[in-house]
């Protein structure tokens, strides 16, 4: 239902619909998810876990809410489309040479302060081909040209990287399990 209703609101209407019918019936909902779009909201309805929400940078860094799952004291789930996700670039506006993924570091960063041990991280749905490197400058790491430069964001700064600091990279990451969720091989 990519693009008009997430998985749990596709559950919850035909639930509905068939409670409207009259017949009686036990109807158990249970949201599917594929890692990108409605991940978080399909594990935390399934589990009966907190969802909360914090502002990160959208793939060409205006501000806007993220969602992270709690799934216990030290686990939880984010999803790569609530930070920068296609579904909320307007049609015609999405620039993937220029899109970053800053705002998924920021996810991962803010589950780190949250004391996370395990993180498990949705990759689908996104409007970034940056290969992260967005992601890794938003938990301390930065990447440079042949001259010495930091590169551009985007897959445009993708093509320039030469060399990368990671000196100051999130001490959370040393001992925090990242788990990534796709449903697609991508052999990279």
């Amino acid at each position: 239902f990519k693009g008009s209703l997430s998985s749990l609101e596709a559950a919850k209407s035909l639930k509905q619909g068939l409670q409207d019918t009259g017949y009686p019936m036990d109807i158990t909902i249970l949201p599917l998810a594929d890692g990108g779009e409605g991940t978080v909201d399909a594990v935390c309805y399934a589990l009966d876990k907190e969802i909360r929400t914090f502002p990160l940078e959208n793939p060409f860094g205006e501000i806007r809410e993220g969602k992270i799952g709690l799934l216990s004291s030290r686990v939880c789930i984010l999803e790569s489309a609530s930070a920068v996700g296609l579904g909320d670039i307007p049609p015609g506006e999405n620039d993937p040479m220029r899109g970053s993924s800053y705002g998924v570091g920021q996810g991962i960063s803010y589950a780190l302060s949250l004391g996370m041990e395990t993180i498990y991280l949705g990759l689908g749905g996104t409007a970034t081909n940056d290969g992260g490197i967005g992601a890794a400058r938003a938990l301390g790491a930065e990447f440079y040209d042949a001259e010495g430069k930091k590169v551009a964001p985007g897959a445009a700064g993708l093509q320039q990287v030469r060399s990368l600091d990671i000196e100051h990279l999130h001490p959370g990451l040393e001992t925090a399990d990242l788990i990534l969720l796709t449903d697609v091989n991508n052999p990279l």
